[in-house]
């Protein structure tokens, strides 16, 4: 005979063997797992919301939507079998590739059960191997601001672009659980202008580094004319113009100024031949006095 503590009572009370099949079911935010565990956790699930942690599910792409819909069939082998639906995915990486059927991608996201269909919902997805290559318009900052004004309100454009141009100023330090961040371009290096955002591009914390006022970064992704509609506190309608999230970056010329740290707003260059450190507006020498 088995202990209790090796089975566990079901929803109606009746005693399940613990030895053998159990219901998958994770513990952290990014767990791992098959399409087919994702699937039983997600339709565990009763009511209409989200799941309470996110999963890592790694898969393949096996049934694509081809009406410009963001959403796919996804399962643990490449085929036509339709173990859960990736619906609604927020970014796709890298941003040179497109998916097709067949290719293999990491989907981290929550999971829901939609009126009995297996959902992951509103995640980033990477394609691993497979996809379909990318040619990106090359442009320069005025061209993709250009391209983004002429876009209707809320339309993200149907080409990817490769923008060329320096960083002006942080608008999102690095954030490690989106693994992205935020910055203004120009045309021109040390440019204050904030016309054009280069939205939650992906980076790790190596990468982020390299990200700095006066960089030179070509930043590849769709672009948008993003507007928030007028309200009592906003009586104008509030405009920008940016790249999609989940757009790539690569350095091009890094910065002359070293971000020591954001939290308190250091940076560190080098002047006539002297080390200056900026820290929250104080300018200092490399021994710690202050500099004029």
């Amino acid at each position: 005979l088995k202990s209790d503590a090796e089975f566990y009572a079901s929803n109606d009370g009746e005693q399940v063997d613990l030895i053998g099949d159990r219901p998958f079911k994770p513990t952290v935010d990014g767990q791992e797992a098959t399409c087919a565990e994702a699937r039983e956790y997600a339709l565990s699930l009763t009511g209409d919301a989200s799941s309470e942690f996110s999963l890592t599910v790694t898969g393949y792409v096996t049934d694509l939507f081809t009406n410009g819909t963001a959403q796919f069939w996804m399962d643990d082998k490449s085929g036509k079998t339709q173990t859960i639906l990736v619906y609604m995915y927020k970014t796709l990486t890298p941003a040179n590739k497109e998916l097709q059927n067949g290719a293999k991608v990491k989907v981290v996201g929550k999971v829901k059960n939609y009126s009995g269909k297996p959902e992951i919902v509103n995640a980033a997805v990477e394609i691993l191997e497979g996809g379909k290559d990318v040619v990106a318009t090359e442009a320069t900052v005025a061209e993709a601001l250009a391209a983004a004004q002429a876009l209707d309100n809320g339309k993200t454009s149907t080409e990817t672009y490769a923008i060329t141009g320096f960083i002006t100023s942080i608008k999102h330090q690095f954030d490690s659980e989106k693994g992205s961040m935020s910055f203004w371009m120009s045309d021109t290096k040390g440019d204050n202008a904030e016309d054009f955002l280069a939205y939650q591009v992906v980076c790790d914390e190596e990468l982020a580094k390299k990200l700095a006022p006066g960089a030179q970064v070509k930043v590849t992704a769709k672009i948008q004319h993003y507007y928030s509609a007028a309200d009592d506190e906003h009586p104008e309608e509030l405009h920008t113009y940016e790249t999609v999230k989940g757009g790539a970056v690569e350095v091009l010329v890094e910065s002359a100024v070293d971000i020591i740290n954001a939290d308190v707003q250091a940076v560190k260059f080098i002047e006539n031949g002297q080390i200056i450190i900026i820290r929250n507006g104080v300018r200092y020498n490399v021994q710690g006095q202050i500099a004029k």
